[in-house]
């Protein structure tokens, strides 16, 4: 703008109003507006630029600022609103951040429990599976041990019946005070008509009872020279029964006084083979089987004349009866 337009030129407010009024104090002046068309007072006055930079002030309305600063019932509502809305948010997050907060305390304890179980349970677990393992191995060493104490078992009972070979046992002879036993068998041996001498007989003497409280009397077991000498006599006394039913061998025949009694005549067996020969008897009885005997200390069984024969070698092979 030239010097000349800046000195005559008047803001928007300035041009609109009539008069301005200054107070000082208390003495207010007036000033007259001077009126003039926009488009023909100033007639040398330009548009430049810098006219685009001005800016008009809205006059603020008192009333309107007046009306704003009044608390209607809406506002008050919206107020209250919110600040129970406030409130109960606030309320509600607290309570949640306590339950949370015990909800955490309680979830660490359960994560402690939990780590507890845990480890007792794999300790637990680690100790089961070795004591599994040891107990495989005890398993497996019984197996071998039971399997070699029957292979020893066998053999003792082997060597044990080899011992006896040369043995017959005797049942049925009563007991006596001065009785000679050497005597008794070399008696019984004429009386079957079996050539054994007196010095035959090794050795001959009566055995201890299984069972106590078995009236019958003691056992003789008689040791003769050989084997040979033993399956003669077992020959003999089986033939004269034979021969005899209505006489068989007794205590008469030995020289026995008082009412007669049959004596038995066999070879002489282990302990274990005689619970053997007992349940082969008993079987053979259950299922109607003609022969059972005893041969060089084993045990043999036929249902009939037309069977093939079994050899009975221990109570597994009772099976083999079926």
């Amino acid at each position: 703008m030239t010097k000349e337009n800046k000195s005559n030129w008047k803001c928007t407010s300035c041009l609109s109003t009539k008069g301005a009024s200054t107070t000082f104090g208390s003495t207010s002046v007036s000033t007259p507006q001077t009126s003039r068309p926009a488009s023909s007072k100033q007639p040398n006055l330009k548009t430049t630029p810098e006219d685009s930079n001005i800016t008009t002030r809205k006059k603020t309305n008192n009333n309107t600022q007046n009306e704003s600063s009044y608390v209607t019932e809406s506002n008050l509502r919206d107020i209250l609103k919110q600040e129970i809305t406030a409130a109960i948010k606030s309320s509600i997050k607290e309570l949640v951040m306590a339950e949370l907060q015990s909800i955490n305390q309680q979830i660490g304890s359960f994560h402690d429990a939990m780590t507890f179980f845990n480890q007792h349970f794999e300790d637990l677990k680690a100790s089961l599976e070795e004591k599994s393992t040891h107990i495989k191995k005890l398993e497996e060493d019984n197996l071998n041990l039971k399997s070699c104490v029957n292979d020893l078992s066998t053999r003792l009972c082997l060597v044990e019946q080899q011992m006896r070979e040369s043995n017959v046992e005797i049942n049925g002879l009563p007991e006596k005070n001065s009785e000679n036993l050497p005597c008794i068998i070399t008696k019984l041996a004429k009386s079957v008509d079996c050539q054994i001498k007196d010095d035959d007989v090794l050795h001959v003497t009566r055995v201890a009872k299984l069972n106590k409280e078995n009236p019958r009397p003691r056992t003789v077991v008689a040791k003769l020279r050989s084997t040979r000498h033993r399956d003669a006599l077992i020959a003999a006394v089986s033939s004269y029964n034979r021969k005899n039913p209505a006489n068989k061998l007794s205590t008469s025949h030995v020289g026995y006084d008082g009412p007669s009694s049959p004596v038995y005549v066999a070879e002489h067996l282990t302990p274990t083979n005689k619970s053997l020969h007992a349940e082969v008897r008993k079987k053979a009885k259950e299922l109607s089987y003609k022969f059972v005997w005893v041969r060089n200390g084993r045990i043999q069984a036929r249902k009939d004349e037309y069977s093939p024969i079994l050899v009975i070698r221990n109570s597994s092979c009772l099976r083999k009866m079926n």
